[in-house]
Order: structure tokens, then C-alpha cells, then sequence
């Protein structure tokens, strides 16, 4: 699998292109991750200007199981809902991936294919849209079991996720790099500095064979 973030600040980066890895590991085959190319755009204010936190589309439409997606994520969003967020849309990922879902069109009228069963676009409420049902049921799920998986929840000390959107973007992920003695399953570096670097190059790629994160795997 190759995954590319663009946009958005260093640490950020670095969460979502674990998270993308993780959850589309979970949620398709082997075989069908090694072959998928994932492009996650970090873009600001998404929902002030488009009223979403964020979407997931195929860039190769004509395919019925397409390999290349585009994820757009609002990276104002503190970082619990922009991570949750994100789990959602990769759910979307991989539904097309697997041809459970594809846009078609049915005597003029646009619809959703889900699983074999056509859903005309103006007459399928949001909250009765199984494709949404169906990743708004999981997203919640993916993020813990990641957060899990990467040593940053902990049952004992860490059973409310709440801290997370009552401190500024960035804060927990600073103090957690500072101190040793939180456990890690991982080697995360946010580097000192959490603001914005108008000579960064805000675009970071990992291969399919990444297996853990160190500052050395990414170009500023």
C-alpha cells in the first residue's frame, strides 16, 4: 500500500498515515492492500467552506474495483474527530475498493449501488444510507482498536478520550514525546516545533513495507 499526505502540520501527518495504514489493513484483504494508493488531502476549514468534516472518492472511476482513492480530511478539526473522521472515510475507501459501493445511473437517476441494491441519491435520507450506517458504526471501533494497537490507550488511566478535544491541537501529542515513561509501541516524533513552517514541504509518502514511524522517514 502507498499512502500520501499533503497539507496539514508534521504531527498530523504522521498520525494519518499510521491510522490510514492500520485501519485499511483491518478492513480489506491482504492481497487487495498491497495494491491500493491513498492520497489523504489535509484541507483547511472543509467544513466552514463544503459542510463536511471530510469525503473519500475513487480517482479511477471506470474500474469496479478501483485502486486509487483521494481522502479529504479537515485538518482544523482537534485531533480526535479528525482521526475519527478519517476512519470513517476509510471505511468509504474500502467499499469501493471491494465493490460493495459504486456511483451509477439508473433510467437518469443518480444513484448508490451498496451491496447490489440501488439508492437514488435524492430520495435516500443520510442516517438510512447503509453505506453510512455502516461507517459511522465502525469509525468509533477503528480508532480505538488503533489507539490501542500503537500504546496510546490505556483502559486503567485512559478510559475517556475527552482530554483530547479540551486541550489545543497538538498539545497531548508534544507532552507524550517528552516523556519517556508513557507507553509506546511506537517511535513518534513531533519534532519541538507544532506550528506551521512556511518552508516545509507539506507532502510526506510511505511505502507498503512501512512497519514502524521515526522522524528519518519523512521529508520536511
Amino acid at each position: 500500500m502507498h499512502v500520501i499526505v499533503k497539507g496539514g502540520k508534521k504531527y498530523q501527518r504522521i498520525w494519518v498515515s499510521d491510522i490510514t495504514q492500520f485501519c485499511l489493513k483491518k478492513l480489506v484483504s491482504t492481497r487487495m492492500y498491497n495494491l491500493l494508493e491513498v492520497t489523504v488531502e489535509m484541507r483547511k476549514d472543509l467544513f466552514h467552506k463544503e459542510g463536511l468534516y471530510g469525503d473519500a472518492q475513487p480517482d479511477d472511476w471506470g474500474e469496479a474495483r478501483p485502486k486509487f482513492f483521494t481522502v479529504r480530511i479537515d485538518n482544523a478539526l482537534r485531533l480526535r474527530p479528525l482521526l475519527q473522521s478519517l476512519c470513517h472515510e476509510l471505511v468509504h475507501v474500502s467499499q469501493y475498493a471491494k465493490n460493495d459501493m459504486r456511483e451509477v445511473t439508473r433510467k437518469g437517476v443518480m444513484c448508490t449501488r451498496f451491496k447490489g441494491k440501488d439508492y437514488p441519491h435524492d430520495q435516500t435520507p443520510y442516517w438510512e444510507q447503509p453505506w453510512e450506517v455502516e461507517a459511522n458504526g465502525l469509525e468509533r471501533g477503528m480508532f480505538e482498536m488503533w489507539a490501542t494497537d500503537l500504546g496510546i490507550f490505556d483502559d486503567e488511566r485512559n478510559n475517556n478520550w475527552a482530554y483530547l478535544d479540551e486541550y489545543p491541537t497538538g498539545y497531548w501529542e508534544k507532552i507524550w514525546s517528552q516523556d519517556k515513561t508513557e507507553p509506546r509501541q511506537k517511535n513518534l516524533d513531533f519534532g519541538e516545533d507544532l506550528s506551521d513552517n512556511g518552508s516545509m514541504v507539506n507532502e510526506t509518502s510511505y511505502g507498503a513495507q512501512d512497519n514502524s514511524l521515526s522522524q528519518n522517514q519523512f521529508v520536511m
